[in-house]
């Protein structure tokens, strides 16, 4: 996790507490984080089920998008229907539960937030099911707009625009199911540092492609195109989400066609923006063959 630091010391802080059964007893962890997409909300989440579950496991992650009808919320309830909330609970009580834009949830959706953050569950069968074992994770984009603009080294902005993301969420989820999350964790943007460390990162996982491996290839992008990319890749309306699709097009794509015209095995591939310009006008790619 790249540039949320808080947010992620404030989790380890928690598991701390239950490993040593010092948390809140007689409800599940549950946290609301909040901010603009693309900046790591749904990544912590997925983190946090991996050092819960091991690696390779996934939450019981649920898009509030497809939730928006009545007709949902029964079948998250419903023991017989494949996929549903309670029945991911039955088979992996310990599990990550994760509401992604539960803004965007129907209302009976989000009423069911007053069970789940009790720690049982009614069926639609009249059974109950524990969540006293889950760890209950809500994302909102609620109050991304404040901070559309402001520099995370601005504390009075910052501080603004945490408290219009605060007053928002108790827009989306209301002071009754707030009380009973136990941690609102605010998302500031990406700077801009943290940025291009993430595209470096994009681009590291492509240099270690197994096929490029097994070809003898080597890829290295240079600092003029990672800026270029972290400069053109983020935003703060969609954070890094458009990392990836940017080191695609301006890497992957260049080397694959290089690669099917030219015999470039066990060669290293410099790649390099073709200007200093805002935006990334194009690529050029050097060859230089291993000794």
């Amino acid at each position: 996790m790249l540039g949320q630091h808080e947010a992620c010391e404030a989790v380890v802080d928690d598991l701390l507490a239950w490993v040593y059964g010092l948390g809140t007893p007689g409800r599940p962890r549950s946290y609301l984080f909040a901010g603009a997409p693309g900046i790591g909300k749904t990544s912590l989440a997925c983190e946090l089920q991996t050092v819960l579950g091991g690696p390779g496991s996934s939450p019981l992650r649920f898009d509030c998008s497809e939730l928006t009808s009545p007709v949902d919320a029964d079948r998250l309830l419903s023991t017989e229907q494949a996929g549903s909330l309670v029945a991911g609970l039955l088979q992996r009580p310990a599990a990550v539960v994760l509401l992604d834009e539960i803004d965007r949830a129907h209302p009976f959706v989000r009423g069911l937030l007053y069970e789940l953050l009790e720690g049982r569950i009614t069926t639609l069968e009249g059974t109950t099911v524990s969540s006293l074992n889950a760890t209950v994770i809500m994302t909102t984009n609620a109050g991304a707009s404040a901070w559309i603009g402001r520099s995370r080294d601005d504390d009075e902005r910052v501080a603004e625009a945490r408290a219009a993301t605060l007053h928002a969420c108790v827009d989306v989820l209301g002071d009754a199911v707030l009380s009973r999350v136990s941690r609102v964790l605010v998302f500031p943007p990406l700077g801009a540092a943290v940025g291009r460390s993430i595209v470096e990162l994009e681009v590291g996982r492509l240099a270690a492609r197994p096929d490029l491996q097994e070809r003898g290839i080597g890829v290295q992008a240079t600092p003029r195109l990672i800026d270029a990319l972290a400069r053109t890749s983020l935003s703060d309306r969609t954070g890094a989400r458009g990392v990836q699709k940017a080191v695609h097009l301006a890497l992957a794509v260049p080397l694959a066609r290089m690669i099917n015209e030219q015999d470039v095995a066990r060669s290293h591939l410099v790649v390099d923006a073709v200007s200093d310009g805002e935006d990334l006008d194009g690529v050029r790619i050097e060859v230089a063959r291993w000794n």
